[in-house]
């Protein structure tokens, strides 16, 4: 592994633990699961070229009614960052958000200063601490948002992250209805944590996911069993 992509991942791993918190989602959207997708959900959405289905990846997560915005050309067989838009197609916004992505995948640094503008110009090569950045990365270009989209999809990898004694997280965040997926068609691999998985699958499914915020803390080896099993589902490697 490279010095650069030694660091990007530890970038990335740091960021988890914000993406994991009440809040990564900010301001005008939900600060943290609230049921499913709504209306948007099940229906067929015109892309760049492509109609496609919103699966229900979102539930336990975020809901929106917004439109959805397939990517067209996503290298994966499965989207993790899903788009949608508003202001009547004007401008587009990620679920999950992907802050700083830019920085842990190694964008901003890019050799093609079109690609390091593109992540520069919509706050991804920082840390969101501030309103205005909030601003920024939810209202992008959509035709930007979609080439986004399709760049750091290109380097999805989930990865286990040390956060504190044996406990640990997934970076990036691993949402409630994947990990519930996980667990039911990987449960012989994921065996050693059946218990875990008992209560990842009521944290991933409508409507038990709605009485827990708080979602089940993991161990670090459980993060780092779950992550392989999401690479898997999502097509990685």
């Amino acid at each position: 592994m490279s010095l650069n992509h030694a660091l990007s991942r530890s970038i990335l791993s740091a960021l988890a633990l914000t993406l994991a918190l009440p809040g990564a989602l900010a301001c005008d959207l939900p600060s943290k699961p609230i049921g499913s997708v709504g209306e948007t959900s099940g229906n067929q959405h015109q892309g760049d070229g492509c109609v496609a289905e919103l699966d229900n990846s979102l539930d336990c997560y975020a809901a929106t009614t917004d439109p959805y915005l397939p990517l067209c050309d996503n290298p994966l067989p499965k989207e993790y960052w899903k788009l949608f838009t508003r202001d009547e197609g004007s401008t587009a916004y990620f679920l999950p958000r992907p802050d700083g992505a830019g920085l842990a995948y190694g964008y901003c640094e890019s050799e093609d200063p079109e690609i390091a503008a593109l992540f520069e110009d919509n706050a991804l090569c920082t840390t969101i601490d501030s309103q205005a950045k909030v601003e920024i990365i939810n209202n992008i270009d959509p035709a930007d948002a979609l080439e986004i989209s399709r760049l750091i999809h290109e380097q999805l990898e989930f990865t286990a992250v040390m956060t504190f004694e044996e406990f640990g997280a997934i970076a990036p965040f691993g949402l409630p209805v994947d990990l519930a997926t996980v667990c039911e068609q990987q449960a012989e691999s994921l065996a050693a944590i059946e218990s875990t998985c008992a209560r990842l699958i009521d944290d991933g499914t409508v409507p038990t996911c709605e009485e827990d915020d708080m979602g089940t803390v993991l161990t670090f080896e459980e993060a780092t069993l779950l992550a392989d099993a999401l690479n898997v589902l999502y097509g990685v490697g």
